[in-house]
C-alpha cells in the first residue's frame, strides 16, 4: 500500500513538473480582418504562411478569400450611406427642376438618378453589413480553429486494465 502511494505521489509529482516546463504556444486572436499574435498585428503574408503551415495551400486560400469579402462588405457598408445622401439630395434637385416647365426633361433624368442612386446606396448598406459580419465570422473560426489545434496540454488519465490500474499520461 505504502507503495502504490509513494507511486502516485511521483507520477502527479512527475505530471506537475511536465505541465511547468511546457511551453504554450502563442494564441491567435481575429480582430476584423486582422491576425494578431503575441500582441503584434500579422500582416497579411504572415498570416497567410502560418495557416498555408497548419492546414495546407487551401487553408491559407481560404483565409485570403474569407479577408477579401470581409474588406468588401466594410467597403459596402461605407459606401451606402453617402451615396444615398447623395442621391436623395439629387432626387429633391431633380423634384425642385420640375417646377419650371422649361426643364421638365432634364428634372426628370436628374429626379431618376437620384432614386437609382438612393436605391443604390440601400442595397450597398444592405448588403454590406451581413458580408462583413459573415466573412468576420468565418476568419475568428479559422483562428479558433488555429488555436484549437496547437493547445494541446498534458493530461493524464487512469483507468482499469486486466492486470490492475492503467496510468497514461498523454501530451
Amino acid at each position: 500500500m505504502k507503495r502504490l502511494i509513494l507511486i502516485l505521489g511521483l507520477i502527479v509529482a512527475s505530471v506537475t513538473a511536465a505541465q511547468a516546463q511546457y511551453i504554450y504556444p502563442s494564441q491567435l486572436k481575429s480582430r476584423g480582418s486582422k491576425i494578431i499574435a503575441d500582441g503584434q498585428k500579422l500582416t497579411k503574408e504572415q498570416a497567410v504562411d502560418l495557416f498555408t503551415e497548419y492546414g495546407g495551400a487551401d487553408y491559407g486560400d481560404e483565409y485570403l478569400l474569407n479577408r477579401k469579402r470581409y474588406r468588401t462588405g466594410v467597403t459596402l457598408s461605407l459606401a451606402g450611406p453617402p451615396t444615398f445622401v447623395v442621391g436623395y439630395y439629387t432626387m429633391v434637385i431633380g423634384a425642385l427642376m420640375s417646377l419650371d416647365s422649361s426643364l421638365t426633361t432634364a428634372s426628370y433624368i436628374t429626379f431618376y438618378t437620384g432614386v437609382a442612386a438612393t436605391a443604390s446606396g440601400v442595397l450597398m448598406t444592405a448588403a454590406g453589413i451581413p458580408t462583413a459580419c459573415i466573412y468576420r465570422s468565418r476568419i475568428k473560426k479559422s483562428t479558433k480553429e488555429y488555436n484549437a489545434s496547437r493547445d494541446s496540454k498534458p493530461v493524464v488519465t487512469f483507468s482499469p486494465a486486466s492486470s490492475g490500474i492503467g496510468i497514461a499520461m498523454n501530451f
